[in-house]
């Protein structure tokens, strides 16, 4: 007689232990790989916009603007801005990330890059997923630059 081929029941149930074993340690670590990478995105994409309105100011010598489109507060980012050129045509738009908020220090709700690529403010604009959760911080300077920090604990 000779043996059947396959996995034994207990064979089985102890796989599926192990699977589900390392799910529960999985699970939590991939949930922080997530916020980490919203976090990413909301601040990559709008010191994308000031570097993209930086660039066009300086290439068509006239001002263009990044402005917060929207939210409660006049200085709320997280709902989305727009580059506009002087005419007030959106040159590019982005969108705020979900759950995230992005919110400025001094109030600014319009950043004005002129045709030297100088921005009319210095600003600090803070990127948050979770309250009490690292962030991070994009600070303007009056030359233009933009800098990436980041944010020890989000208010």
């Amino acid at each position: 007689m000779s043996r059947a081929k396959g996995f034994t029941l207990v064979e089985l149930m102890i796989s599926l232990l192990v699977a589900a074993l390392l799910t529960v340690v999985a699970v939590p670590s991939f949930k922080t790989f997530i916020e980490n990478n919203r976090l990413a995105t909301a601040a990559n994409s709008l010191v994308s916009a000031t570097q993209y309105a930086r660039t066009e100011a300086v290439k068509r010598g006239q001002t263009v603007s990044v402005v917060a489109t929207g939210g409660a507060a006049s200085d709320e980012w997280g709902a989305g801005w727009e580059v506009q050129d002087s005419g007030g045509t959106v040159l590019r738009a982005g969108e705020g990330v979900d759950g995230a908020t992005i919110d400025s220090t001094g109030g600014v709700s319009t950043l004005n890059y002129d045709a030297s690529g100088f921005v009319d403010s210095n600003d600090t604009i803070n990127v948050c997923i979770a309250t009490g959760r690292e962030g991070r911080q994009i600070r303007l300077t009056l030359s233009g630059r933009t800098y990436v920090s980041k944010l020890a604990s989000c208010p």
